[in-house]
């Protein structure tokens, strides 16, 4: 069993390169291109009635005084 199962309702929508660890994804939900751990993830519908895809969500990276640019 897993410790952080990640549970998807109907009509969700997931494209491109996406993870998902131990998320509650609502229905009607559209994601593109998104790393997301332990979120709730909802459908937000605009005035038109479509929904607002969420994409390229990312956590904030740890460890980014290790990078620097190469000159």
């Amino acid at each position: 069993m897993a410790v952080h199962p990640v549970r998807i309702g109907s009509h969700v929508w997931i494209k491109g390169t996406t993870y998902l660890y131990g998320c509650v994804i609502e229905k009607d939900v559209q994601i593109e291109h998104c790393l997301i751990k332990q979120k709730r993830i909802r459908a937000v519908r605009r005035e038109d009635g479509s929904v607002q895809p969420i994409r390229f969500y990312r956590p904030m990276p740890e460890g980014m005084d290790s990078v620097v640019e190469i000159s």
